[in-house]
């Protein structure tokens, strides 16, 4: 199902009409580093691991784009879960001077792996984000954002409520 949805949505990206591709706009891929954090929904503990992510975009119609990834969340509960993501928001830009800030929104598919059961659970909520990209040059920006996971684990078969979790990440864009 999720595969489905991915090639459904690079089908619509790849099939853009010739005359909006002419228009400036500009694609990019990235790779981000940094930390995420699991807030528990059932104390006031915190969890923290370092995670990473591949991602990629286009932007569209002047300050407004699409951008779709994959995201390794990290280690939670001394190894024993691992959490991995595929996201597509819509981004808004917005240009100053000497950058750009960006907001986004989307929808976060997520999978929780218990790695020492090997078992494996999985759905999909929300996401939001902001950011900034600062330009080193005219194909490389240095990249910096905060990203919200709303509910990830709520499906499990004991009925534990989802946690939110941040991601704190650093990061590049190599523009096309």
């Amino acid at each position: 199902m999720k595969i489905q949805k991915w090639i459904y949505t690079l089908s619509i990206l790849m099939f853009l009409p010739a005359s909006v591709m002419a228009k400036g706009i500009g694609a990019y891929g990235g790779l981000g580093y940094g930390y995420s954090i699991l807030e528990s929904n059932t104390s006031s503990n915190k969890d923290a691991s370092t995670a990473g992510k591949i991602y990629g975009g286009i932007r569209l119609f002047g300050p407004l784009g699409v951008e779709f990834g994959y995201y390794d969340l990290g280690k939670y509960n001394a190894g024993d879960d691992k959490v991995n993501a595929t996201v597509i928001t819509a981004v808004g830009n917005f240009d100053t001077k000497f950058a750009v800030l960006f907001v986004k929104a989307g929808i976060v598919d997520w999978t929780v792996q218990d790695v020492p059961n090997n078992t494996e659970v999985s759905g999909t909520d929300t996401t939001y984000g902001f950011g900034i990209n600062l330009p080193l040059d005219k194909n490389v920006v240095f990249r910096t954002e905060l990203e919200h996971f709303s509910k990830v684990g709520k499906d499990t078969p004991n009925g534990q409520l989802g946690n939110n979790m941040k991601l704190l990440s650093f990061g590049i864009n190599f523009m096309f």
